[in-house]
Parts: structure tokens; sequence; C-alpha cells
């Protein structure tokens, strides 16, 4: 998916679900000092830095760590060298979208020889259909990340990502992106060879 497929799908889907899973996402949300590295969105409501029932809300405003960004992209490329060494060019991937979505792809010998829809919601969108195509996306993510690093509530711009890496074949099983005022919506990715 190419980051003119991916970003408006986020942005289409913002109102669906809540962006994070607590488990094993490698989360790249510190920004500036006034944040660590963390499995959940800061906390907003309809109006961006507004206080809720009268409690303060958490912001989190400023500029991505460049060590952040650096470990991304590192890590990112080890996860990217990992799955080309391996040489799988037959393998059997499924791609879900929070729920909506889910879609099998076969790939022989390198080439996509059947799609398949699993469910049967209404919903459309267009989904990865190889790994190739999954590091497309999540190297989006990260693209849009440094080049633009700021991340300001009040404005509603910049972004936040999370991304896992399966620890054995290094392709990315688990991927999101959301903005400071928009929840995003989680990709999973599974792929057995074969």
């Amino acid at each position: 998916m190419t980051p003119k497929r991916i970003l408006p799908l986020f942005a289409g889907l913002a109102l669906v679900g809540s962006a994070c899973s607590s488990d094993g996402i490698v989360t790249t949300a510190a920004v500036d000092e006034t944040v660590t590295s963390s499995t959940t969105a800061p906390p907003v409501d309809s109006e961006p830095g507004a206080p809720e029932d009268g409690e303060e809300v958490d912001q989190v405003d400023g500029t991505y760590d460049p060590a952040i960004l650096e470990a991304a992209r590192s890590e990112f490329a080890e996860a990217q060298a990992s799955w080309q060494s391996a040489g799988i060019d037959d393998y059997e991937i499924v791609v879900s979208l929070q729920g909506l979505i889910e879609q099998r792809t076969i790939v022989s010998g390198g080439v996509v020889t059947s799609v398949e829809r699993l469910d049967d919601n209404t919903f459309e969108a267009e989904l990865p259909q190889t790994v190739d195509e999954v590091f497309e996306d999540v190297d989006a993510l990260i693209r849009a990340a440094e080049d633009d690093p700021v991340v300001d509530f009040n404005q509603c711009t910049g972004h936040f990502f999370n991304v896992r890496y399966d620890a054995e074949l290094g392709y990315p099983e688990g991927w999101d992106s959301f903005s400071p005022c928009e929840d995003g919506v989680p990709f999973m990715a599974l792929v057995t060879v074969g």
C-alpha cells in the first residue's frame, strides 16, 4: 500500500476504534522530553487539549526525538533484511484491518496467484497483498514522521506510529498510525510459508 493508499485510509477509519494493542508493539511515540515510549495514545476529547469533566488532559506536543526515529528506521532495515535474506518466494499472507476486512493472498514464486476476501463486511479498502507491500506501508509511516516530526495537539498535526515485527521472519506483523485528533486503525499480518 503506497502512502497515497494508507494515509487516507487511516483518516477514513478514524472513528472505528482505538489505536493500540498493549502486547508487544514497538511504539515510537517519544516526543521531546514530555513522553517516553508508550503503547497508548494520550487522552484526547473532541476539542484537542480541553479538559474533560474538570480533569486535565495530558498532551504530547513537540518534536520526535531523532534517536527514536533513527531506532525505528534501523529496526525497519534489520527486519526487512531478515525477510529478504530468508529468500521466501512461496507463502500465504493474511492481512486484516481491525476486524473490518480480512484478506488472504497466495504468493507463488514471488508472484501473487490468488487474492481472497475472508470477511463478509461491505467495507472497502485496498490492503497490501505481499510482504513487500507491507514493508512499503510501514516505510511510509516512518518516512511521514521523518518528514514532519512535529506533533501539535492544538493544530491536530503530526502522528504517532506503532510497528511490531515477526521475531522469526522479520516481516511487519502489526502496524498502525494515529494523529493527536484521530484514533488509528491497526493492521495485522500473518505469513505462512509454504
